[in-house]
């Protein structure tokens, strides 16, 4: 209003994304079982976010695999990710987006 002094308090963050991009070869073939030698990767991730708020992306290069088995991968992946989010007591919720990208365009016809 015109000539009325206002006081106006507001903050924003912007939380920092951290991408994570994977493929076929982190699971084991045919399966949503990681590899042995990826397991200990989340621990590593679960460091790099404590540091400061940030939102994890999960993003799967999908080729030849079924849609389905490419869905369920993210799923077992995100559940073990905040599985143990929560046990390591974070600090703050974690917020995780999946995203997948066909390499051909779109999963193969009669999958």
């Amino acid at each position: 209003t015109r000539g009325k002094m206002l006081r106006f308090n507001f903050g924003a963050t912007i939380h920092r994304v951290v991408r994570i991009d994977i493929a076929d070869g982190v699971f084991e073939p045919k399966s949503s079982e990681l590899r042995l030698q990826w397991s200990p990767k989340i621990a590593q991730l679960l460091e790099e976010l404590k540091k400061a708020p940030s939102v994890l992306r999960l993003s799967y290069l999908a080729d030849v695999e079924r849609e389905a088995l490419v869905r369920k991968r993210l799923d077992v992946l995100k559940k073990e990710i905040t599985r143990q989010w929560d046990r390591f007591d974070g600090g703050y919720r974690l917020a995780v987006e999946t995203e997948v990208f066909w390499r051909r365009g779109a999963p193969l016809a009669g999958q």
